[in-house]
């Protein structure tokens, strides 16, 4: 299991974790989405007691013991916290939401600033950040 890094601790990743959740939220964009953090999952969807969940608009899905590195291959070393997505978010992330998306990265962009971080996008459908 990763460690994250040692400028982060894990009260500061979940802080993390919980802005961009509400900053999701708060643009119709928490579909498709998962944050990985603290070695747990926050998910828009997922298995819990075995059954297939989605949660959309309402608390998050929390699952213990999740390592992003698991599911994709870009993950920053010195971890702080990890993200896949689809739908809205990814259109946004990818250039495919016009004039609307512009202005969600920007302001996704302004919130990590807020914590001097920025993102690298791993492939199309996740990312994971970096210290500035």
């Amino acid at each position: 299991m990763y460690k994250n890094d040692k400028d982060w601790p894990a009260a500061r990743c979940e802080e993390l974790a919980n802005r961009i959740y509400e900053f999701l939220i708060k643009n119709d964009m928490w579909i498709d989405v998962t944050i990985y953090y603290n070695c747990r999952a926050m998910m828009s969807c997922g298995e819990v007691n075995g059954e297939w969940k989605c949660s959309y608009n309402e608390a998050p899905i929390i699952v213990e013991d999740q390592d992003p590195h698991d599911y994709f291959e870009y993950v920053n070393p010195n971890h702080i916290l990890s993200m896949s997505f689809e739908g809205p978010f990814y259109a946004c992330m990818n250039g495919d939401a016009g004039d609307y998306g512009w202005y969600i990265s920007q302001e996704f962009d302004e919130l990590l600033a807020e914590y001097d971080l920025y993102y690298e996008l791993g492939n199309g459908w996740n990312l994971t950040l970096y210290k500035i």
